[in-house]
């Protein structure tokens, strides 16, 4: 990758890689209502320059509640008037029993790691 930024908070850090016209979120720690300052920043990063495609990679977040499934549906929604790409790559465990619950996979590409497919929009 051409840059690497990471951002900090309480329990949790995104790290932002970008290459070009790509960027990747890399989240890992608790992703809750204290990791907004963090995770705003970190997409604003990323979304600079013309970034056409984001990954957002959940593989090592070990928590997930609904202040950080509305910050990915916000990025989802920014997608949609900006005109970029996001997809999302699957956590394990709580992460990934949340998503399920939520139903991300109906809108929003979430490629599974441990699987070949990936979930259509």
């Amino acid at each position: 990758m051409a840059s690497v930024d990471s951002y900090s908070g309480h329990s949790f850090t995104v790290r932002v890689e970008r290459d070009g016209v790509s960027a990747v979120l890399r989240l890992s720690g608790e992703f809750d209502v204290a990791c907004e300052d963090s995770f705003t920043r970190a997409a604003e990063q990323a979304l600079a320059g013309g970034t056409r495609e984001v990954l957002v990679d959940l593989r090592d977040l070990a928590f997930i509640d609904s202040s950080g499934l509305r910050f990915l549906i916000a990025l989802w929604m920014r997608s949609r008037r900006e005109g970029f790409d996001l997809s999302l790559l699957q956590g394990t465990g709580h992460v990934r029993r949340i998503l399920d619950i939520a139903g991300l996979q109906r809108f929003l590409p979430i490629a599974d790691p441990g699987s070949s497919k990936q979930s259509e929009t």
